[in-house]
């Protein structure tokens, strides 16, 4: 029977950083659940199998307060401290085998990405679930990421478990409403492609408030909307609006949804005119939609950029896709973190936008 702590610390003893199959320097998946679900800098989140991951390193330069990175292996866990420096201090470190692990608190947000795969046994399994179940409190979160159908059988030499979006919802559908399931692909340092599935979820006594919030608040605003257009449609127009400022985030190299993205912006600018401010951040595979040679939509593009909306690009997601500056069209933006640029616009009281359907 394999000794999994021997193994993973024989893992981490002997590969470098980068030649690792799950090396990822921007955790763009996981850092985009965290800001769609507007996540409070202090919640509590554990980071299983989290090892030397850079989510940490993210997850603190967004200003979280209360984070635990819990792994098996002891080396993992000390060359991220080492990466971190006197930031290390701010994290708690937890050397545990998930299937072993007794938490001694309740989490807003459990996270974990390509560790629950690695287990096979029912009874394993089982008591992972018990642990999501139990140890997450009520409104809390759980992202989950594994390698889907389409994935590798094997990780490090090890079999694994693949998931579809039935199978991993139905695991906690009885205690978690399903936010959404998202397919991406992961490229490695040695030029493949994995497949995943990532899933975020939330208990459904939260669900279900929230619902009434967002129904509560709709039907404010629309009442809202009524009064001020009633007394002011005869004479108001574009130049006494009030200034929009709108910051929108795309992830999806899916044509349908790139042309979901151009009508979403022409309606706003047809709507509001310069009394609106755009700017749409790209990164992850939805880059692709400000490349010259792959993009379908240049002239929406350039015709957008006219009208003064700022098309910005992530230049991690650059270096990981190895797309240089020269390929993207003319007046494209750079940024360094993505996800950073819009946890800043969303600091600065810009509205936040999902781009597409």
């Amino acid at each position: 029977m394999l000794d999994r702590k021997a193994h993973w610390e024989n893992i981490y003893q002997t590969k470098n950083l980068q030649d690792v199959s799950w090396y990822q320097p921007v955790p763009e998946t996981s850092l985009a659940f965290f800001t769609e679900n507007h996540v409070p800098k202090d919640a509590a989140i554990i980071d299983v199998g989290g090892g030397d991951s850079f989510l940490v390193d993210h997850l603190l330069d967004m200003g979280y307060t209360d984070i635990t990175v819990l792994d098996i292996s002891a080396h993992a866990l000390e060359r991220a401290k080492q990466r971190l420096g006197d930031r290390a201090a701010a994290v708690n470190w937890i050397e545990s085998d998930v299937t072993a692990f007794t938490p001694s608190r309740k989490y807003d947000v459990w996270h974990d990405r390509a560790a629950f795969h690695f287990l096979r046994e029912t009874d394993e399994i089982n008591y992972y679930v018990s642990l999501l179940k139990e140890h997450v409190f009520p409104g809390g979160f759980v992202f989950i990421g594994t390698f889907s159908e389409q994935g590798p059988t094997k990780c490090s030499g090890i079999e694994i478990h693949q998931y579809n979006e039935q199978d991993l919802s139905g695991l906690i559908a009885d205690k978690y409403h399903k936010i959404k399931c998202i397919y991406t692909d992961h490229l490695t340092p040695f030029n493949t492609i994995q497949s995943f599935i990532f899933c975020s979820f939330n208990t459904k006594k939260q669900h279900n408030y929230m619902k009434k919030i967002f129904q509560l608040k709709n039907a404010i605003a629309l009442a809202a909307l009524f009064i001020l257009f009633s007394t002011t449609a005869k004479s108001q127009t574009t130049e006494n609006l009030p200034i929009h400022k709108i910051v929108m985030q795309a992830t999806s190299a899916d044509a349908m949804v790139q042309k979901s993205v151009t009508k979403q912006l022409k309606n706003l600018k047809d709507g509001w005119g310069d009394s609106v401010e755009i700017e749409i951040v790209f990164h992850g595979p939805g880059i692709d939609f400000l490349v010259s040679e792959k993009t379908q939509y240049a002239e929406e593009i350039k015709t957008l950029m006219n009208r003064k909306i700022r098309f910005v690009v992530c230049e991690n997601s650059m270096r990981e896709r190895q797309v240089t500056k020269d390929q993207f069209l003319p007046g494209v933006q750079y940024v360094k973190m993505g996800i950073g640029e819009i946890v800043i616009k969303q600091e600065q009281g810009w509205s936040y936008i999902k781009a597409g359907f």
